[in-house]
C-alpha cells in the first residue's frame, strides 16, 4: 500500500493519491484534491473492475466482470487485464504459462526479456527491460499480436523495503495509448504485507451519488470517439460516449 502519493496528469493540477494492490487481481488507485474531493477511482477485486472519473460526461461509473472482459467493450477502453494492474507498482511476474525468451543484452547496458502471453485477442508480446547491473525492472511494454503498443510502464527511484526486502519503485510512469491515459505516480511512503483498515471496503466497488453504473459487458452499449468540441475532463478519461 502507498497511502501517500502524488498523481500527475498532463494539463491537470497534481492530485494526492492512495494506491493498494494484492495480486493477482486486487488493485485500487484513488485520487483527490482538498477542494473538490474525490476525482478518480480505479479498482479491481476478485469478481470485477471499475473506473470512475468525477468530471467525465456523462456521469457514469464504468465496470465489468473479469469473466466477461474478453467479449466486452472494456477491451477498447482499458486494453489491460486486471491481473496486470499490480505490475504498475513494480510487482512484476513471469508466469510459467507464458513463453519467455532471453535475457538479451542491449547496447545501453540494459537487459531485455521478451514474453509471449496468451489472450483471447491472440498472443500478446511483452518487453521487460532490466538494469544490467542490479536486475531492477525499469520498463515494461505490452504489444498486441499485430505489434500495436497497448501499454508502457517506466519505473525509477527504487528503494529496498525493510519489511519484505523487495526493491520497489517510488516513481511510476504509465501510458495506455488506446485509452488516451497517461499519468505519473510518485510515492512518498509505502508499506508491504501489512493490512490497513477494512479490506472488505478497500476492494469493494464504490457507489457515487449521481453516477450511473454502466456495465461494459452490456451488448447494447455503443462506444464511439469523442464528439468534436467536447471538453476533456481534468483527469484521464476513457475516449467514449454512451
Amino acid at each position: 500500500m502507498a497511502p501517500q502519493a502524488t498523481l500527475s496528469v498532463p494539463g491537470v493540477p497534481k492530485l494526492s493519491a492512495q494506491v493498494a494492490c494484492e495480486p493477482p487481481r486486487r488493485f485500487r488507485l484513488r485520487a483527490q484534491t482538498s477542494v473538490t474531493g474525490s476525482e478518480l477511482d480505479i479498482g479491481s477485486n476478485d469478481e470485477l473492475f471499475w473506473l470512475w472519473i468525477r468530471r467525465h460526461e456523462p456521469p457514469v461509473l464504468l465496470f465489468c466482470r473479469h469473466d466477461e472482459y474478453a467479449e466486452s467493450s472494456a477491451r477498447r477502453i482499458l486494453p489491460l487485464k486486471a491481473d496486470w494492474m499490480p505490475e504498475l507498482l513494480g510487482l512484476v511476474s513471469f508466469r510459467p504459462d507464458d513463453r519467455h525468451e532471453g535475457p538479451f543484452p542491449m547496447a545501453d547496458g540494459r537487459i531485455e526479456i521478451r514474453s509471449l502471453i496468451a489472450s483471447s485477442a491472440g498472443e500478446l508480446k511483452r518487453s521487460t527491460l532490466l538494469d544490467g547491473t542490479t536486475g531492477l525492472v525499469l520498463e515494461q511494454h505490452l504489444f498486441s499480436p499485430s505489434g500495436e503498443r497497448l501499454a508502457s510502464v517506466r519505473t525509477s527511484k527504487h528503494r529496498v523495503d525493510q519489511n519484505s526486502g523487495a526493491a520497489l519503485p517510488r516513481s511510476i510512469e504509465v501510458s495506455w495509448p488506446a485509452s488516451g491515459i497517461d499519468f505519473q505516480l510518485d510515492i512518498a511512503s509505502l508499506t508491504t504485507n501489512t493490512p490497513s483498515g477494512d479490506p472488505g471496503l478497500l476492494w469493494q466497488m464504490p457507489a457515487y451519488e449521481g453516477y450511473e453504473p454502466v456495465n461494459l459487458a452490456d451488448p447494447s452499449l455503443m462506444i464511439g470517439p469523442p464528439q468534436p468540441g467536447q471538453q476533456p475532463p481534468p483527469s484521464p478519461p476513457p475516449p467514449a460516449n454512451y
